[in-house]
């Protein structure tokens, strides 16, 4: 069954990434399954009433979230590693005209500077990210802004 097999892998990523993070490793890249439709949320966090209206997507993000508060003290042990987050491809509802992002994060731990980048972004710049910062080039999260600044996107494929 589809939807008991999303479910154990959910689990199975919220449970683990602790240990996975504990790894003792300078690079932390984590990218989980969710939180594109179905729902994966049951069971494995109780929602407030007023979030019942959401849509399964928007549901899944608090699975995203709990998930990150999960390894956040873990995470804090690995200062100067690069970590990256991301979530699967965004969402785009065949019934409404309205794409729904991924979660994409990239910071380096122990640097507390804050950038939100505005530019449409997609995963292509992902391995030379990785790159720059193992050959030196990224030593900080204000080198990680202009590095996405810089970026070009590949194409983009939709069937």
């Amino acid at each position: 069954n589809k939807k008991l097999k999303d479910n154990l892998i959910s689990r199975i990523m919220l449970r683990n990434s602790v240990d996975f993070v504990n790894s003792n490793t300078n690079l932390v890249y984590i990218h989980y399954d969710y939180p594109h439709t179905p729902l994966k949320i049951k069971e494995l966090i109780t929602l407030k009433k007023e979030f019942e209206n959401l849509t399964d997507y928007e549901k899944n993000l608090f699975l995203v979230d709990k998930t990150i508060v999960n390894i956040e003290s873990s995470i804090n042990n690995q200062k100067n590693s690069l970590l990256i987050i991301t979530t699967d491809h965004w969402f785009k509802s065949r019934s409404e005209d309205k794409a729904y992002p991924g979660v994409f994060f990239s910071k380096i731990v122990g640097d507390n500077n804050y950038f939100e980048g505005k530019k449409d972004n997609n995963a292509s710049s992902i391995k030379d990210l990785i790159d720059n910062y193992y050959d030196g080039s990224i030593l900080n999260n204000n080198d990680i802004k202009i590095f996405f600044e810089n970026e070009s996107n590949h194409a983009i494929f939709r069937r």
